[in-house]
């Protein structure tokens, strides 16, 4: 993928535009996944997708600069600029003893990577959208380290941490995506 975007022409905007390039990865994506599966498993496979969704958005994250200032409309942001997804839902699960969320549930019923449930069949142990996982937990890790102005920074020597797995998946027969998002201040 770093190659191909090194290649690309034109400005970040440009590149988000691109409806091109989803098509291509919604067309390619399965093919990569069935491989990976089939050549280290699915445990392994899932790590492996993991880490391209990471690598994809410490790339991003060099040129794209989120507009949103929250947290949950920081993510809703993210899947919209990746997927045109409007339809994700991002609901606060748990709150620590200062009422800061702990805990989130993204769900995705419309997820940009995976195939309609039609298409495919499903790979036992594996989460087709798993990268998303990976490019948001890098992407709020980065944030955070890059004092984004998302109120995470309010509290003087704060470390906040996120953590983000990915529990179902269309891809996997499940209705909708999900992904939950673990917070540590």
């Amino acid at each position: 993928m770093t190659l191909f975007l090194d290649k690309m022409r034109g400005t970040p905007e440009d590149l988000f535009g691109r409806k091109v390039i989803h098509l291509v990865a919604q067309m390619a994506y399965p093919a990569i996944v069935g491989f990976i599966a089939e050549k280290c498993g699915s445990e392994d496979a899932n790590i492996h997708l993991r880490d391209i969704g990471s690598k994809i958005s410490e790339r991003l994250m060099r040129v794209y600069k989120p507009e949103k200032k929250k947290l949950t409309p920081l993510i809703k942001e993210f899947f919209v600029m990746l997927w045109e997804d409007k339809k994700i839902k991002v609901k606060v699960r748990e709150k620590d003893h200062l009422k800061r969320p702990v805990k989130l549930r993204i769900t995705d019923g419309n997820c940009g990577l995976c195939p309609k449930e039609e298409e495919i069949e499903p790979i036992e142990g594996l989460n087709f959208c798993v990268p998303i996982s990976g490019f948001l937990e890098t992407m709020l890790n980065e944030l955070v380290k890059n004092n984004h102005p998302m109120g995470i920074k309010k509290i003087i020597g704060a470390s906040i941490k996120f953590k983000v797995e990915t529990i179902a998946s269309r891809g996997s027969g499940s209705k909708n995506c999900i992904h939950e998002v673990e917070i540590t201040y």
